[in-house]
């Protein structure tokens, strides 16, 4: 392959999975895009092991939606995917273009964000805090592939509403990127819905 190839394939790469011409979806960053762009996946990660994507088959079955303050998940997917009744912690999440939510457990150096779509650009990603009965005790932004900030967990929140969620009973938490402050907004949903857009959050 001719390095004008090469460059014409990385250009082509980096528009499917919006690295560029992302319409306004949050990329992988650039210190995995090593990740991304290997040959054969899946791709080492420089951790251990190596990341696994999902086809879109694959990816249904962590397809989730609320009950007020409840993560909802298919009953037929519940322990495939390693999340149960019983769950309390972290569980990942990120969400589509379309506004689904897909959610998972973390696996280091196998399973991680970009897991869900393949690498691919998301509206927004970051971690749930479960309690027992699927119960949301906190939404936030941690995810070391896509660094989502303010406008990304303002997307989240809306899904979250739009997928049956209450937002008044669930906790938000925006963590801020360099050069900002480590917690830019704790409080319920609805009110960070509120303090965005009255401008009291920065973006």
């Amino acid at each position: 392959m001719s390095g004008i190839e090469k460059i014409r394939n990385a250009i082509a790469k980096m528009k499917t999975v919006g690295i560029i011409n992302n319409n306004g979806l949050r990329a992988v960053q650039r210190s995995y895009w090593p990740e991304i762009f290997h040959e054969g996946h899946p791709p080492g990660h420089g951790r251990s092991g190596s990341v696994r994507y999902l086809s879109e088959n694959q990816r249904q079955k962590h397809v989730a939606t609320f009950d007020g303050s409840k993560l909802v998940i298919k009953p037929t997917a519940v322990f495939q995917i390693g999340i149960s009744q019983s769950t309390k912690g972290d569980v990942i999440y990120v969400v589509d273009d379309n506004g689904k939510f897909y959610v998972g457990m973390k696996e280091l150096g196998s399973f991680h964000h970009s897991s869900f779509l393949a690498g691919h650009a998301v509206r927004g990603a970051g971690t749930m805090i479960l309690e027992k009965n699927f119960e949301v005790v906190e939404v936030n932004n941690n995810s070391g592939h896509y660094c989502p900030s303010v406008p990304q967990m303002f997307r989240v929140a809306l899904a979250i509403k739009l997928n049956g969620g209450d937002l008044e009973r669930i906790r938000f938490k925006v963590n801020g990127g360099m050069g900002q402050a480590s917690v830019l907004f704790e409080g319920s949903g609805m009110a960070f819905l509120h303090a965005v857009r009255d401008g009291n959050v920065a973006v």
